[in-house]
């Protein structure tokens, strides 16, 4: 029993072909070919543009927080900087102070905001392989810049900190639980002095001199922010 492996049938009319039918035959073939290339093109296309839509949607959300966060540190760190004002002027006698301003600052002490910024939707993109879908290239540098920017903020804020920190752990060892606590409440507890309250801390001589000397480097930190912020308000415009 033999087999046709061929449709002698196809055989003989390519053999009848001649030059234009070969050709035209092959454009079929080659149209295909591209229409195929075409829409698989297409598809990838799209559906990286949707990873890039979904990523940038996650940025801008990050960015949102970000600044809501710069706008808490900011009212934060300008307490800070009014109370060191303050100490510079009255180092040595806080008795004739009003005692409602001594008590607003009272929980300044403890405040500690290292590591406060999110980078995470960021760091995802940076790692995703889409920065090339990326279109508009003025946005993609704003947006590194921003980035950057709130970074180099976050390692003032934490050398801030940790300074801060360094000078202020002996005298932490001396106080009592409940003025211990007291340090991370927002508002002040009334039942504590706050003249004793204040004395007690510039008393120790590191925390004392860390709150003489602090008060440019806070000025600093505080203009670093404030680009920070201008950089964070202008990325999230180019959202739009």
């Amino acid at each position: 029993m033999s087999h046709k492996f061929f449709d002698t049938s196809f055989l003989n009319t390519v053999k009848n072909w001649n030059i234009k039918d070969y050709f035209r035959q092959l454009s079929i073939v080659i149209v295909g070919i591209v229409i195929t290339f075409l829409a698989s093109d297409a598809i990838s296309y799209q559906s990286k543009q949707k990873e890039v839509e979904k990523i940038t949607g996650m940025i801008k959300e990050e960015l949102k927080d970000n600044l809501k966060s710069l706008y808490f540190l900011q009212s934060r760190l300008e307490l800070e900087f009014n109370l060191y004002n303050l100490i510079r002027k009255n180092l040595n006698d806080f008795s004739n102070l009003p005692q409602d301003s001594l008590q607003k600052y009272q929980s300044l002490p403890g405040n500690d905001y290292r590591h406060l910024f999110k980078t995470q939707s960021f760091d995802v993109f940076k790692n995703s392989g889409l920065i090339p879908h990326i279109k508009n290239k003025v946005f993609l540098n704003k947006l590194f810049s921003c980035y950057n920017s709130l970074q180099f903020s976050q390692e003032w804020i934490n050398t801030y900190y940790n300074d801060k920190t360094k000078a202020t752990q002996k005298w932490l060892s001396t106080l009592s639980i409940k003025e211990a606590q007291q340090l991370y409440k927002e508002e002040a507890d009334p039942s504590i002095d706050p003249s004793q309250y204040w004395k007690l801390i510039l008393a120790n001589d590191n925390t004392r001199n860390f709150y003489i000397n602090a008060l440019g480097y806070l000025e600093t930190i505080i203009n670093e922010c404030q680009k920070t912020e201008k950089l964070l308000q202008e990325t999230l415009q180019n959202f739009e």
